[in-house]
């Protein structure tokens, strides 16, 4: 129901409720106000309708779409509220533009698993009124993560999981369609596992087993003989899928969780792939991106370079791993030398850049503080660029300590005791006279001498090394899509839609969208989704002091991958019939040469395609199936629907990747495709000719139709000259048939398609009409008129026998 907030005198009533809960525990619940009815704003959840499940798991996101409506033009203050039970777990602000529908996607995350009642209430302010709606409740279901006993379990098959098992919280079927090209070989035919062999159709094939072990009961399998039939059908084809498969983000977020438990911190051990860099002190530095979230690799072209772009969302995260090791020389202690180095500073800068620059520059978009396994949210705003480039930088500040010694010699003067001989004259008592006397004095002298002596040299440095490890990845930035929609009903009650496509872009995506879903019917693009895993990180390597080795580990990034497979189809037809594809001009190449070896997947067909960007369907009932003792005995539908049962709002789009925002607009002034009626009347003849007047007018109203290029035309019988006719503004058009052709003549209006209208111009059905102008003249006239005559004659001799036996006759009745 559509409300308005109460206000003034409006009344309002509360209804106070007592709820005895599944404990015995009584509480009282009070209903929301009742409020005014108002044509003006509208709520409704995208996906699923009311009564119906959204599905989630414990600390996961889950994304809720919902359509908002508002007929005043204009942006609007727009307040969303999501109810889980009796809480509000999430209230949101935005601006909502009126005058058409519009999707507004919104995240939660639920710790507790169990069922609830959800709700979404809205509230617009337009002018001085204020507006709400609410949507009607569905239920939410809310499974407790699986998160595997060991950090790193062994691959799927050796683990040994069965049919109803989990893998990293994905059903074990569809972890089988995760692998792709995992494994094994990819034999086409026939579906192979160790024990047991089938045929395409599914009949059991004798494995060559005496005890036949190895035949699948195909009405009753085995968990084991489903597991069996599941493993090998994975491993033999790639199965694509019509719709983006959720389950392989699913898949992503919980490995890539489980592999970050397990990477070391210590900086003696570095993880890498393959994107590596060195310097003096910082060995091992490496960055490789895990997976972008919600990223489609879509396969456009053969052409090598652009033909595989990996589309994303302008907002979203990337996963990836950062990593380095320091490693610093061994002390020196010598005789002649003393040098020890001292780690006394790392930062590190971890960050995703749009095209070329580095972190902390203009074309940061996203950065992160932790290390090793990163998850880092990005916002493109406005740029839009090739690649996306994960960069890790690191710095180390180092002191160096060095002392060094050496032996060495020098002249010194020292002062020393030496003996001087020396002279001096005595007298000599004995001889009475002077005598010279030699005597030795020591006495203090400087000289010079070598010396030996240990030379010291310290030198103390503060040295800084850096250096970036990246990993680029090239991305195709998507645009919001919108979807414009011509809605028409028909006088059966069949409802049309003529959908086109805008991506924003310029020129248009070759992969624009890729499917259209609409009240449980689903419509391809022709585009499907074929997933296998990115084995650039089946190379994980460790590395250390020691060397490098291969590490063992369960981390397996899968991609999703979007192929052209054929072109726009329905896989759930019954009531759906497409009417005309609308193609871009372009003639692409099919990217056959580009997709890896063992994938089995069809391609479109010829070699050649062209990018669907418009497509027009009709919606009818759906299928009665009638059943008589467990038999099929009847399929019918009916022709018309309910119009209020189909609307433009009931129509969901999806692009690539999924999360990326979408519109779906209604347009055109005119909602009908009107009945006609065609009327052919004689309204003169002379001697060779009869003059006929053909009129056509709307069948409801009867208004004249005019007939104008492009609006269709009225034919004539085949043999005229004179075929195609229009009618003038009163609706008519006179034509003269010469008598020699006169017969019983046929006019048929064909108008233009209805999807090839304008917006504001009417569309019609086909009405005709015949009108008898006699056999005539000429001899071939004649033959005919006597031909009659003779049938009426003998009807009338039958009749007058028959009453004249008619006692005999009634007798034998």
């Amino acid at each position: 129901m559509l409300r308005k907030a109460a206000k003034g005198g409006l009344q309002v009533t509360l209804a106070l409720l007592v709820i005895i809960s599944s404990n015995g525990v009584a509480f009282m619940a009070m209903s929301s106000p009742v409020t005014a009815a108002s044509a003006d704003f509208s709520l409704t959840l995208n996906d699923p309708s009311a009564g119906e499940t959204i599905e989630g798991v414990t600390t996961e996101t889950i994304d809720i779409r919902v359509n908002t409506k508002l007929s005043e033009p204009g942006p609007h203050d727009l307040t969303l509220e999501v109810t889980v039970g009796r809480e509000v777990v999430k209230t949101t602000e935005t601006v909502l533009y009126g005058g058409a529908q519009r999707q507004r996607h919104l995240s939660i995350s639920i710790d507790d698993p169990g069922r609830s009642d959800i709700q979404i209430t809205g509230e617009v302010k337009v002018g001085g009124e204020t507006y709400t709606d609410r949507t009607k409740t569905a239920t939410l279901n809310i499974s407790k993560r699986y998160v595997p006993e060991s950090p790193i379990p062994d691959r799927i098959d050796h683990s040994n999981p069965k049919i109803g098992d989990t893998v990293y919280g994905v059903d074990y079927e569809k972890v089988t369609r995760l692998f792709g090209i995992a494994t094994k070989p990819h034999p086409n035919n026939p579906l192979r596992s160790e024990n047991i062999s089938w045929g395409i159709d599914g009949d059991a094939v004798d494995s060559g087993d005496s005890d036949d072990s190895g035949d699948l009961n195909i009405e009753e399998p085995t968990v084991e003989e489903k597991t069996a039939y599941t493993e090998a059908q994975a491993n033999a084809f790639d199965q694509p899928d019509i719709v983006y498969p959720n389950y392989v983000e699913t898949w992503n977020e919980n490995n890539f969780d489980d592999f970050r438990s397990t990477v070391n911190s210590d900086k003696n051990t570095s993880y890498t792939t393959t994107e590596t860099g060195s310097a003096e002190f910082i060995k091992d530095a490496s960055a490789n991106v895990f997976n972008i979230k919600d990223a489609v690799v879509v396969y456009e072209t053969g052409d090598r370079h652009g033909g595989r772009p990996r589309y994303i969302d302008p907002t979203s995260t990337l996963r990836g791993t950062v990593d380095y090791r320091i490693t610093l020389p061994d002390d020196i202690d010598t005789i002649t030398q003393t040098k020890t180095w001292e780690l006394k500073d790392v930062s590190t800068q971890t960050c995703v850049v749009a095209d070329y620059g580095t972190c902390g520059s203009s074309s940061e978009v996203g950065s992160t503080d932790g290390e090793n396994a990163v998850e880092i949210e990005y916002d493109l705003g406005s740029k839009d660029p090739d690649r996306l480039t994960l960069h890790h930088v690191i710095t180390a500040d180092v002191k160096i300590k060095n002392m060094t010694r050496s032996w060495e010699y020098r002249n010194v003067t020292k002062t020393k005791n030496v003996t001087v001989t020396k002279n001096k004259t005595v007298y000599n008592e004995t001889t009475g006279e002077n005598e010279t006397v030699t005597y030795n004095e020591t006495v203090e002298k400087d000289v010079t001498v070598e010396e030996g002596y240990w030379n010291v040299t310290r030198n103390n440095t503060m040295t800084t090394d850096a250096i970036i490890a990246t990993d680029s990845v090239r991305v195709t930035r998507r645009e919001t899509v919108e979807a414009k929609v011509d809605r028409r009903v028909f006088p059966n009650g069949r409802v049309g839609f003529d959908v086109e496509f805008d991506s924003k872009r310029d020129p248009t995506p070759p992969a624009t969208w890729s499917t259209l879903q609409f009240n449980g019917k689903v419509i391809s693009s022709g585009y499907q989704f074929v997933n296998w895993r990115d084995k650039k990180w089946d190379e994980l390597t460790m590395t250390n002091k020691n060397g490098t080795e291969p590490v063992d580990t369960q981390a397996m990034p899968i991609l999703v991958n979007a192929l052209p497979t054929s072109k726009p189809f329905s896989p759930t037809p019954a009531g759906i019939n497409i009417h005309e594809v609308g193609y871009d001009s372009r003639d692409l190449t099919t990217p056959g040469i580009l997709v890896p070896a063992g994938v089995s997947t069809p391609l479109i067909a010829d070699n050649k395609y062209s990018p669907p960007t418009s497509i027009a369907f009709t919606y009818r009932s759906n299928v009665n199936v009638k059943m008589e003792d467990g038999d099929l005995k009847e399929v019918s539908f009916n022709e018309s629907v309910d119009p209020s049962d189909a609307k433009v709002s009931d129509i969901q789009i999806n692009t690539f990747p999924p999360s990326v925002e979408t519109f779906v607009n209604e347009v055109g002034s005119e909602d009908k495709v009107y009945a006609t009626d065609l009327t052919a009347t004689v309204t003169d003849q002379t001697e060779d000719f009869y003059k006929v007047k053909v009129s056509l007018k709307k069948a409801d109203d009867g208004d004249p139709i005019e007939l104008e290029p492009g609006d269709g035309h009225i034919s004539v019988g085949s043999n005229l000259v004179e075929k195609d006719l229009r009618t003038d503004s009163s609706g008519t058009v006179l034509m003269t048939i010469p008598k020699e052709q006169a017969r019983t003549v046929t006019f048929k209006f064909e108008p233009e398609d209805w999807h090839q209208k304008g917006l504001a111009e009417p569309a019609y059905v086909e009405s005709s009409d015949n009108v008898y102008l006699g056999r005539g003249p000429g001899i071939k006239a004649l033959i005919f008129r006597i031909f009659e005559l003779s049938w009426l004659g003998v009807a009338l001799l039958v009749i007058a026998y028959s009453v004249y036996q008619r006692h005999h006759i009634l007798k034998h009745i």
